[in-house]
């Protein structure tokens, strides 16, 4: 098995920590749902439209995962995922409920303090 060279990027153990699972009724802090996005190649936007975007209004959460046909609203209550329902982003209206979400990286090139400052 051939090592990465010393600064090679991505590191070993990168994608490990680029996953995020979000279930109705379970408990998230939104700061962490935030943090993960913006580490993750998502970009704060006012109003989603496009995959790779999220927004946040008091305690919503709208975001736009790679590969899905539609964005995701998180309805928080304190930490607590009340909803999970995916929309129309030209209507705002809502297409159907979830019971869980699965999210990924937009980007394979992490967005970390460390990362920024290497390049």
């Amino acid at each position: 098995m051939r090592k990465s060279p010393p600064g090679a990027w991505p590191q070993p153990g990168w994608f490990a920590g680029t996953g995020f699972r979000a279930a109705k009724g379970g408990r998230i802090k939104p700061e962490t749902l935030i943090g993960y996005l913006s580490r993750n190649g998502y970009s704060r936007v006012s109003t989603v439209n496009e995959p790779g975007e999220y927004a946040v209004r008091g305690g919503l959460v709208d975001l736009y995962p790679p590969g899905t046909d539609a964005p995701y609203r998180l309805d928080f209550f304190g930490d607590e995922v009340e909803n999970i329902r995916r929309f129309d982003p030209a209507t705002q209206r809502t297409i159907d409920a979830v019971t869980e979400l699965s999210l990924t990286a937009m980007s394979e090139v992490p967005m970390d303090e460390e990362s920024i400052a290497r390049f």
